[in-house]
Formats: C-alpha cells, sequence, structure tokens
C-alpha cells in the first residue's frame, strides 16, 4: 500500500481510521470463534444510524412514489406509514417485544404507534425482568442504554451490555430454543477496504458485523455470503412464513445457512462482562473519558442465608442495592469456574434480588452479585463471597434376611442409607472381616 491512511485532509492527526483487536473486546471474539460471524455483512444504506433503523424494521427508507421526497411529491415529514416487521408479526399473531435505551427507532413509524402495539415497546430494563419472568415473546428486539460504539463512548460498553443480555439468556429456559443476532446500526466511519455493492439509490453502505449466538449456531463459523440489515426480516420471515415487506428483503440472505438444527443444543458460553474502561483503538484518542449520560452509580453487596452450608441444601443468595427506586435484574455468578458460572437471575425490588438454589456441588465457591443497571441506574458488581458447600451427612442401617439362619444358608444383608441420591458401594463387615460389597442404588445396597 502507499500509507494512504497516514494522509489526511486538512487534519494534524497521523492515522484518520484503526480498528479494535481481540485485546480490547475478548468477549466478542469470544462470541466469533464459538458461534457464527458473517463478515459480508453490509448496513442497508450508506447514510447514518436512523435511515438504516428503517431498513432494519422495514426494509425500506423512503416509501415510493416520494422516492427522494423531490418535487412534485409532497415533502415527507413526521412519521412514515409504511408497513415494519412488528405490523406483520401483529397480523400474523406472532408475539414480540421492542426494548429500547435512550434510543426509540419504533417512533419513526406511525404504525407503531397505535393502542395495539404501544404496550410492546418497552424501556430495555423490562428485557431482563422479561427474561427472570420467563415472558419474552416469539421475536424481541433492543437497543439497550449502553450501547454506544462511537467516540468518544467506550467500546467496551456495548460489549458489556452485550455480554450482560446473552448471559441473562443462556442461564434462563430460553438458551435452547433461541438465536440471538448482534449487529450495529452503521460502521461509524467512511472507509472500508471492501467496497459496498451498489444494490439501489441508497445502498449498501459499509460492511458491518453479525454476530450469529444460539445453541444451534455452527461453531467458529466465518460467513462470507453476501447479507445486509434486511437478512435479519428475512430470517424472521422465513422461519414464520410470513410475505415480505419490500424487494429489498424479498431478495436477501435468509443466514439459515448459520445454523444446524440438527445437532444438540450446545452449551452457554457465560462470560464475565466487567467493563474496563478507555478502550480505544487509536493511541491520540486515550485522554477521552466514556460519555457521562446522566445514570446514578449504584454499589451492590451479596450474601448467604447458610455459609458454610451442606451438599441439597437450599442457599439463598441476597444481592443489595444501594437504591430502593433502582429497577431491573441482578445476575448471580459463581466465579470459582472458567469462564464463570451464571448461576440465575433476580428481579429486584426495593433494593433486592434473591436467587435460591440446592444444586451448588461440594468445595469452595466464589459468588458475586452484579447488578445490570436500568435507564437511571448504572450497573456494578458486589466483591465475592466465598461459598463452602461441605459433603452432606448420611445415616446407614442394615438389616439381614432370613434371621435367624442356619448353617448353610443363603443370607443376605440389606444396607439402607437416608439419601435417595447417594452413589458409590457399601462395604459389609463380620467384626472386623470384611464380607463383601455391594453397589448403592436408591438409597439401597
Amino acid at each position: 500500500m502507499d500509507r494512504f491512511n497516514y494522509l489526511t485532509r486538512n487534519q494534524n492527526t497521523t492515522t484518520p481510521f484503526g480498528y479494535y483487536d481481540s485485546t480490547q473486546i475478548p468477549y466478542y471474539w469470544d462470541y466469533a470463534s464459538q458461534f457464527v460471524l458473517f463478515d459480508n455483512f453490509f448496513s442497508s444504506a450508506m447514510t447514518i444510524s436512523a435511515p438504516n433503523y428503517q431498513y432494519i424494521l422495514s426494509a425500506q427508507m423512503n416509501p415510493d412514489p416520494a422516492f427522494f421526497n423531490d418535487p412534485p411529491w409532497e415533502i415527507a415529514v413526521g412519521m412514515d406509514n409504511y408497513t415494519t416487521i412488528m405490523n406483520e408479526l401483529d397480523t400474523n399473531n406472532i408475539s414480540w417485544k421492542f426494548y429500547h435505551g435512550w434510543f426509540d427507532p419504533t417512533r419513526y413509524f406511525a404504525t407503531l404507534n397505535n393502542t395495539q402495539d404501544t404496550p410492546n415497546i418497552l424501556p430495555d430494563g423490562n428485557l431482563f425482568t422479561d427474561i427472570a419472568g420467563n415472558n419474552l415473546p416469539s421475536v424481541s428486539f433492543t437497543t439497550p442504554s449502553q450501547s454506544e460504539h462511537q467516540p468518544p463512548q467506550d467500546i467496551k460498553l456495548g460489549e458489556d451490555s452485550t455480554v450482560s443480555i446473552l448471559n441473562a439468556i443462556m442461564a434462563s429456559s430460553y438458551w435452547n430454543s433461541t438465536a440471538v443476532f448482534i449487529t450495529w446500526d452503521d460502521s461509524g466511519g467512511w472507509y472500508d477496504h471492501v467496497p459496498p455493492p451498489q444494490v439501489d439509490g441508497f445502498g449498501y453502505g459499509f460492511r458491518v458485523p453479525l454476530l450469529i449466538v444460539s445453541p444451534y449456531a455452527k461453531q467458529g463459523l466465518v460467513d462470507h455470503t453476501l447479507s445486509d440489515h434486511t437478512s435479519l426480516l428475512k430470517f424472521i420471515e422465513t422461519l414464520y412464513s410470513i410475505p415480505p415487506l419490500t424487494q429489498r428483503d424479498a431478495q436477501a440472505n435468509n443466514l439459515m445457512e448459520a445454523f444446524n438444527f440438527s445437532q444438540s443444543p450446545r452449551n452457554p458460553l457465560s462470560l464475565p462482562g466487567i467493563y474496563v474502561p478507555n478502550h480505544y483503538p487509536l493511541q491520540l484518542m486515550s485522554s477521552l473519558n466514556p460519555l457521562n449520560v446522566g445514570e446514578s452509580v449504584t454499589t451492590t453487596t451479596v450474601s448467604s442465608s447458610a455459609n458454610p452450608s451442606p451438599k441439597f441444601q437450599q442457599v439463598t443468595f441476597t444481592a443489595t442495592v444501594n437504591s430502593t427506586t433502582a429497577t431491573g435484574t441482578v445476575q448471580f455468578n459463581d466465579n470459582s469456574t472458567t469462564p464463570l458460572t451464571v448461576l440465575g437471575i433476580g428481579a429486584l425490588s426495593s433494593g433486592t434480588a434473591t436467587y435460591s438454589t440446592p444444586s451448588l456441588s461440594s468445595g469452595s465457591h466464589s459468588i458475586v452479585a452484579k447488578y445490570l443497571g436500568d435507564t437511571n441506574y448504572q450497573a456494578s458488581t458486589s466483591g465475592a463471597i466465598a461459598q463452602t458447600v461441605n459433603q452432606a451427612t448420611t445415616t446407614t442401617t442394615v438389616s439381614s434376611s432370613p434371621n435367624p439362619s442356619t448353617s448353610g444358608q443363603l443370607v443376605t444383608f440389606t444396607a439402607g442409607v437416608n439419601s435417595t441420591t447417594a452413589t458409590g458401594t457399601v462395604t459389609f463387615y463380620n467384626g472386623t472381616q470384611t464380607l463383601g460389597t455391594g453397589t448403592l442404588s436408591g438409597g439401597t445396597a
């Protein structure tokens, strides 16, 4: 190359573009290596965020005949009236919700601002509440509060938000029947070494990543199939036999090649998702700080109802957040494993959330509670408590049949252990003499 990337017009900087590697966004790379990454996935329009959201939800950004809003057509103002994928889901009696942060793209559409659809459009904190309460719809959309990835924001804010959502899903009953699609509305820049194909007067725009995380996603697949934002619509339409909205989604790739639905569901990939500030690709930006969006700082503590506890005893962990008005959920993690294990999710109410389990294995556990935040309060993570789980105590009884017995008669000795889940063997003795062993099953040997 001719080092053109070091030349800028009327600017006194050294590098007009950069990239993030696995040391800066490790969890996105973890998802890509374990699930599916589309590297030939384009934004639908060569423009900014808002029009691309129109493509993401409706496969168009301007209705015909007012193609460019030029005379003689009346200039379009206010909300658009064309059909969205949510309207099609309504028509086909398929449930949906849109969980939004500070940015709510549904407000662009008059077709979504009605008494039927408004209850389906909720602040993003409700996503965690619905996961914990087994109340997710068939199709969910979300634009999380901490999702900003362009300067001067810190990309780790968005990565942490993504990890929190995926951890919650992976720890829930939804995991074995869920596919999560993670993408960005635009590239945030003005350069890519892959020229966007031109499909009409608006697009494509530059490439953006698409990650697909699912128990049925192929492992470590990097898919080079040409796709764009409307491919997300095509997947929904293919899955539910819904007709396309426009020519864009009609011709789009449906993303089905990313899945192997005949494979056994894959195990979750639980990641820490702990926010680390100031990960920027260029040294000149290292002094910038994440944008403060006005969320209040929180602290979280965690306690145990019984510590130490015997195996099989139910233990309740209680997380306390220093605000009785904070909402959302708390994720309870066991940090003693690598990667960490998400134990479960608890809904926050009046500053506390709980999670109970009788299933901790014997040994030492490092329990951490992570408050996932809401639109008004920042996420926070507690310090770890060392939870010790001891082996369960047992009692054993023995009986014989027949008793009394005659010389040479077969005698059966039966040992009873006060746990039907205990395993192993029982050794029978006559004083100090070993008579034999029996395998324990259902509490008897």
